[in-house]
């Protein structure tokens, strides 16, 4: 659809989403937007299940990494069917919980090698190790059995990892000057030599290189308290818990307004919420739609002009969820008492 729009704005420039509608409607064979391509001249991208039964000159077979290539990853049908064929097979005994790792590696060892079957004249297998200890980033168990000159106790063809030393970017140098300028166990001659350096990309503009932008160096903005609840009381929710225990400074930051702003879903969700306890403190319907309206052009900045057919949509779509609270309201209880939100609990 997007690519038949775009064709037709190329031909027509000032036409209407009508005049667009129209055409396609009109349209008795859809027009054909696929390039036309060279079978000959043209490379194949697929997966190794879509390669089987065909063949190239070359083969390249990419990101043949742990957890990538094999993929041990749990799978299966919703009635373990698999399991089934295992037991019938002769895998396990009756009634053992049998594991599905080695079959898994099995399976990913064939279509790897079904992959790379599929090369006529040459073969390239691509993998890249991390010189920083990243366990995401480690060559597959697998190339080990590709290398057939390793296997007989002879140096292999696979060259080991080589550190490529810094990366060409502006960021990593300045931390590995930083590093050498502030160590005090550094060499002083190479200390003065990072200082110099750092002093010529400041100078040029370069963020982070003058220490003014260092973190860490900057005085204390103030020494008040975080809280000044007279008891030391700290309210959590189940949501800021997590927060807490995966970075205790980022919720202390967004808990006093460090955040990029409110994620406009959150709003509205918090919006429904706060609409839903007004209708069960017995609010009439009417009143809480006119709140509704009212709020939105808050909520939502793009429905002040009233011509955003999104903005329009999203508000239909808040009004059903309240219109399906009050249904389930109506058909399930007589009445519904809001006894208090976020009540404090031990």
């Amino acid at each position: 659809l997007f690519e038949a729009a775009a064709a037709y704005v190329d031909r027509l420039p000032r036409a209407t989403i009508e005049g667009f509608v129209e055409y396609l409607e009109q349209q008795e064979i859809p027009q054909d937007s696929a390039p036309v391509t060279d079978p000959g001249e043209a490379v194949t991208i697929c997966s190794a299940h879509a390669a089987a039964g065909r063949e190239w000159d070359t083969v390249a077979v990419a990101a043949v990494q742990e957890g990538i290539w094999p993929n041990l990853r749990p799978r299966g049908t919703l009635l373990g069917v698999e399991d089934l064929v295992d037991l019938l097979a002769g895998v396990g005994g009756s009634g053992e919980k049998v594991s599905r790792a080695a079959p898994l590696l099995a399976e990913e060892r064939r279509l790897l090698l079904v992959a790379c079957s599929r090369a006529c004249r040459s073969l390239l297998v691509t993998a890249v190790e991390s010189v920083t200890g990243d366990q995401d980033l480690v060559p597959s168990r697998f190339l080990a059995d590709m290398d057939g000159e390793a296997a007989d106790g002879q140096p292999g063809r696979i060259p080991p990892p080589v550190d490529p030393g810094r990366a060409l970017a502006m960021h990593a140098l300045i931390a590995e000057l930083r590093a050498a300028a502030c160590d005090p166990e550094t060499a002083p001659e190479r200390r003065l030599r990072a200082a110099r350096q750092l002093a010529r990309l400041a100078e040029a503009g370069v963020r982070g290189a003058h220490p003014d932008d260092w973190y860490g160096t900057a005085e204390l903005s103030s020494t008040n308290p975080l809280w000044d609840s007279e008891d030391g009381a700290i309210s959590l929710s189940p949501s800021t818990v997590d927060q807490l225990k995966t970075c205790p400074l980022r919720w202390a930051l967004e808990r006093h307004g460090g955040g990029d702003g409110e994620n406009p879903h959150a709003l509205k969700g918090n919006l429904v919420h706060t609409l839903v306890q007004a209708l069960a403190g017995q609010v009439s319907e009417d009143q809480v739609k006119q709140a509704l309206a009212k709020a939105w052009k808050k909520v939502d900045p793009t429905a002040r002009d009233g011509e955003n057919w999104h903005s329009r949509a999203e508000l239909r779509r808040t009004e059903t969820m309240v219109d399906t609270f009050l249904a389930w309201l109506r058909n399930t209880r007589d009445e519904l008492t809001a006894i208090g939100v976020e009540v404090p609990v031990d």
